[in-house]
């Protein structure tokens, strides 16, 4: 991917797509748990998640972080 260029090192391109990997894990069963309790709520937005993943995630870890791994899960696709 483009976006390893980026970063100064190789460690810091690792530990940024372990963040994504670890976010995108977690919104996926936040998404999951929150459509089985509310199925007819449709338009739910990501703030829930985000929270949820900011707080799990290693100091440091900007919020991009959280919206990069949550735009590739499809649920969230257009927030």
């Amino acid at each position: 991917m483009l976006i390893f260029n980026r970063f100064p090192s190789r460690e810091d391109a690792q530990a940024f797509a372990f963040a994504v990997r670890d976010s995108y894990q977690l919104c996926s069963m936040v998404c999951t748990d929150m459509e089985r309790r509310d199925r007819s709520n449709a338009s739910f937005k990501l703030d829930l998640p985000a929270v949820l993943v900011h707080r799990s995630t290693k100091p440091g870890v900007e919020d991009h972080v959280i919206k990069l791994a949550a735009n590739y899960h499809g649920r969230f696709a257009g927030t």
